[in-house]
């Protein structure tokens, strides 16, 4: 008897969690802190995006090229391993393990803040957004 009704209460917490958007793709959107176009060009400028420059480049000369990808969607409605294949292996971490993301500024060294290109995947495992996060600290 303690037995069900512990994995009733399991489910149900799980249920619970699932309902309020407990570590969904969705949450993470809703609470991180992203850049606008306008912000992303002030901060790193813009230069060409390119699938083989972006992939052997310094992380500062790929911020400077996440301007021109986010803004012509090159890589809207790409896999994952799509994205991987252009751009080499990804350097960040965004929600999952399945979302492609790269860093364009790595500053803890420096106590600054780091961010990265996030490739966000809809359910059919397609790129539908790039976006700049915050990936830590200040």
């Amino acid at each position: 008897m303690i037995k069900i009704r512990t994995l009733i209460f399991a489910m149900c917490l799980g249920s619970s969690l699932a309902w309020v958007g407990f570590g969904t793709a969705q949450s993470y959107l809703d609470r991180g802190k992203f850049l606008t176009l306008q912000e992303i060009k002030k901060r790193w400028g813009e230069k060409p995006f390119s699938p083989n420059a972006f992939k052997a480049a310094p992380v500062k000369e790929k911020a400077a090229m996440a301007h021109d990808l986010i803004k012509r969607k090159t890589l809207i409605g790409k896999t994952a391993p799509e994205i991987k294949a252009f751009l080499g292996p990804t350097s960040g971490y965004f929600w999952s393990e399945r979302i492609p993301t790269y860093f364009i500024e790595e500053g803890w060294g420096e106590q600054k803040d780091s961010w990265q290109l996030v490739f966000i995947i809809d359910e059919k495992e397609r790129v539908t957004d790039v976006r700049v996060h915050k990936n830590c600290c200040e």
